[in-house]
């Protein structure tokens, strides 16, 4: 497995991993060691939404805390905006957390590893192999 320099996390990935699946947990312990796994707002909401209580919450949290965090700014979104504008004019609709994660991962030259399929509909994002 190539590594390449910073990789954003998507939701679908977290789950897999959080659930045991060893190849996906191989993957990401992979990245974690080496300093190029990253996180977002968006993605930090999904994986609490799922959550069945407080406690297993902190302790996602706590286990999230050491990554890198890729932060949106104020005038990131309207960039969000027409990034979401253009694909739509593509005729390509995704979920808007998507399209915020899609758009945030090019901003910041990072790879997304998913397994969402959307994510290969859209020019300019480069997936995490």
């Amino acid at each position: 497995m190539e590594l390449q320099s910073k990789v954003l996390i998507d939701t679908s990935i977290w789950i897999e991993y959080f659930r045991g699946n060893a190849q996906i947990g191989e993957a990401v312990d992979l990245l974690i060691d080496a300093g190029s796994a990253y996180i977002t707002g968006p993605i930090i909401a999904e994986l609490i939404q799922g959550i069945k209580n407080k406690k297993q919450a902190e302790e996602l949290l706590a286990s999230l805390k050491a990554l890198p965090y890729v932060d949106i700014r104020k005038s990131d979104w309207s960039d969000i905006g027409f990034f979401s504008l253009e694909l739509r004019k593509k005729g390509i609709v995704i979920p808007f957390t998507n399209t915020v994660i899609a758009c945030m991962a090019i901003k910041n030259h990072l790879c997304v590893y998913s397994l969402d399929k959307h994510f290969d509909l859209i020019d300019g994002l480069v997936k995490f192999q």
